[in-house]
């Protein structure tokens, strides 16, 4: 999940809106496999509600640029980072949960949770972020594109950070 007023990249070209503007419908940018991914449900919840304290990525934590600003997401928030073992390896990228890459964070702010049509990530502040379809969590899709049902499922979930807490550990 992504505090508000985080930028979401809608845009080839590196344009980015804060993640409240979004609307259901949207388009949004997937880096990863150059393509447009329609969201098909945005929920939002006050981080003061969720259990867990949030992560924060300090700009440039990542390398030059990534984040190009300070980054609120949740503890569970699956961020893209480059790794390496050793030397002689060639850099590989992995997901990791932003609790293990940046700080323990209490603020008080409000979180938004953007399920994409299909598989994907999105960018934010320069960072890759996998983001959430009705199939990563497990919730039955009737066919193909938005379904009033899988909308109404994903409504219903008690705390999207807990859901993908189970799903990584």
């Amino acid at each position: 999940m992504i505090a508000k007023g985080m930028p979401v990249q809608i845009r080839r070209s590196g344009t980015s809106v804060a993640v409240e503007r979004l609307e259901i419908g949207d388009l949004v940018y997937d880096p990863l496999a150059d393509n447009y991914i329609e969201l098909i449900d945005i929920l939002s919840r006050r981080s003061s509600l969720l259990a867990t304290p949030l992560a924060r990525l300090h700009t440039d934590m990542l390398g030059q640029g990534r984040p190009r600003r300070d980054l609120l997401l949740s503890r569970y928030q699956m961020v893209m980072v480059s790794t390496s073992s050793c030397s002689l390896r060639p850099a590989s990228l992995e997901f990791e949960a932003a609790y293990r890459l940046g700080e323990e964070d209490r603020s008080a702010t409000t979180l938004f949770a953007l399920f994409l049509e299909s598989t994907g990530c999105i960018s934010v502040g320069g960072v890759v972020l996998r983001a959430f379809d009705p199939s990563s969590l497990g919730l039955a899709t009737r066919g193909a594109g938005r379904s009033a049902a899988t909308v109404s499922q994903l409504h219903s979930l008690p705390d999207i950070a807990a859901l993908t807490q189970r799903r990584i550990e």
